[in-house]
């Protein structure tokens, strides 16, 4: 057990008790919670014992970063000494036990396009607090800072910092850690429209996590509309600047994540049909070329070889009944972050239900 890495212990409905391994594999401890002594013979005596051996090492890691506890509880003897569950606060450092830094020393950070806040904000909170994520970058919030319902996400524990300056595009950054540092628009955005402006499309945001710092990037990546029209040389404009901002970030050796809804599927299985998408953007070759270029330069990004779904299915025409769907949401690394990386999500249950965005989050865990 102490060599192995963190676990979930969980307390299933009907009183089986489950060890898991985060690192892909797990096995099952089944015990009837109500055991008396005069039933323990035979193989029940063998699992018993083992499941006392299990709450042995429970009660002996807490302080060591090999378990917690989630979704529900250990027996009620046993809930002090575990620090109780996500939801509850820790009996030993005061924080809440899963974004304690000392019982967890982990981080998970989750990027959504949202689309917009206002009318996503109930789902976007009963996320969080499902989903256990620590820091969220979102995209278009598409409204202005005072426009966003910054209270609903204080109540849930969450700081936010937003750009927004209009009822288009938009992203935010919401951080149960504590928020260092943040930076409106990358160095060197490009400027669109008549006038020129330079559109809220880029937020970088440091939170400390423990004794390290990391530094997430919500992207809006510009669409690009067409390929014959001032958008998509825009669009591409703008990618060559981050790649470039990005050759200077990567020589600080920092843990650094470039998250968000990129507009880009750069491979055919991306789309559920690439035939459908003749002619279009999203799939040109230079979009293409532009997204594989962070690779080039040396960020990672991780979620390709952890996970393999769509992000995105339009509201138009059953798409997502019919899973024809896009993906176009990713999360690239730096070496520093990239090496924190354990596993990654895509939640596609997000795009279920009554007011569901038309993208879905897009989660990573950290060690």
């Amino acid at each position: 057990f102490p060599q192995c890495e963190p676990r979930i212990i969980d307390q299933q409905t009907d009183g089986r008790f489950i060890l898991a391994k985060t690192c892909g594999y797990a096995f099952n401890i089944f015990c009837d919670a109500k055991i008396r002594n005069e039933h323990l013979y035979g193989y029940t005596r063998d699992l018993a014992e083992l499941l006392g051996q299990l709450l042995e090492f429970v009660l002996a890691s807490r302080d060591h970063n090999h378990i917690m506890v989630r979704r529900s509880q250990l027996p009620t003897k046993f809930l002090a000494d575990t620090s109780g569950c996500p939801g509850h606060k820790c009996c030993t450092h005061g924080d809440y036990f899963r974004s304690c830094r000392v019982c967890w020393g982990a981080m998970r950070l989750a990027t959504w396009n949202v689309n917009p806040i206002r009318t996503r904000v109930d789902r976007v909170i009963a996320f969080l607090q499902r989903s256990d994520v620590d820091v969220l970058a979102m995209q278009e919030i598409k409204c202005k800072p005072e426009q966003f319902p910054v209270e609903a996400f204080e109540a849930a524990g969450y700081q936010v910092i937003m750009h927004g300056l209009n009822q288009w595009n938009g992203v935010a950054v919401a951080s149960r850690l504590p928020i260092v540092s943040h930076e409106f628009n990358f160095p060197g955005q490009p400027a669109f429209g008549d006038p020129a402006v330079v559109e809220a499309r880029a937020l970088g945001v440091t939170v400390r996590d423990g004794d390290q710092e990391v530094t997430t990037w919500s992207l809006y990546v510009p669409n690009g509309r067409e390929l014959d029209h001032p958008h998509y040389s825009y669009k591409l404009e703008w990618l060559k600047a981050l790649l470039s901002v990005g050759d200077s970030w990567l020589e600080e050796n920092r843990q650094i994540a470039l998250v968000g809804d990129w507009n880009i599927a750069p491979y055919d299985h991306d789309v559920w049909d690439i035939t459908a998408f003749e002619g279009q953007t999203h799939v040109s070759p230079a979009e293409r070329q532009a997204f594989f270029a962070f690779a080039q330069h040396g960020w990672e990004e991780v979620t390709r070889e952890r996970v393999d779904q769509y992000t995105y299915w339009d509201y138009q025409k059953l798409r997502f009944p019919k899973n024809e769907g896009m993906r176009i949401d990713f999360i690239y690394a730096s070496p520093e972050l990239a090496q924190r990386v354990t596993a990654a999500e895509i939640d596609r249950d997000e795009r279920t239900g009554k007011g569901a965005s038309d993208h879905v989050p897009v989660i990573i865990d950290l060690a």
